[in-house]
């Protein structure tokens, strides 16, 4: 093997390693998919969304995540799926976030709190509780209005709608 060829061999496989060695600074977008387990046109509709999630685009066209971009899109799926924001309320949260403490501060609740579940039943637990002393209230009120007009007022709960819809499908089917 001549010099100029084991010249050129050894700056190939020392460029190879230095690829290696590097950490990947943008991600397309399957691979964002993949990471974060959503579908890529969720993603491309959180962008039209959050005005914050704006991923660059390469020389032809298609989306480059940066490591920062990943991590806001795994906040977003959190404060969407995990603690039941709507988009609004979730772009809202994020917005004020940011505004509070920059964009690190907005990445950094991406990982749950330890005992946040206990938490979540307790707050559920309050407010199941709360609800019923509301319900009580408003039962107590209807006999109220019953007693000013002189009239019966039915305080048992309604039916609900499906067990109605129910009725009329089996009586269509009929």
């Amino acid at each position: 093997m001549s010099a100029a060829k084991k010249k050129a061999a050894k700056k190939r496989t020392t460029a190879a390693k230095k690829k290696r060695d590097k950490r990947k600074v943008y991600s397309k977008i399957g691979e964002v998919c993949e990471l974060t387990e959503t579908e890529p046109y969720l993603l491309r509709y959180w962008e039209q969304e959050f005005p914050f999630l704006a991923p660059e685009k390469n020389k032809s066209g298609h989306r480059i995540y940066t490591e920062d971009d990943i991590k806001t899109v795994l906040e977003i799926k959190r404060l969407l799926y995990e603690e039941g924001y709507t988009t609004a309320g979730a772009r809202r949260r994020l917005e004020k976030e940011r505004e509070e403490g920059g964009p690190a501060a907005a990445v950094e609740t991406a990982a749950p709190e330890a005992g946040s579940s206990s938490d979540l039943e307790a707050v559920n637990a309050e407010l199941r509780s709360l609800l019923r002393d509301l319900r009580d209230e408003l039962k107590a009120l209807r006999a109220q209005i019953a007693e000013s007009l002189d009239a019966p007022v039915d305080v048992s709960p309604r039916p609900r709608a499906r067990s109605a819809r129910k009725r009329v499908t089996r009586q269509r089917k009929r």
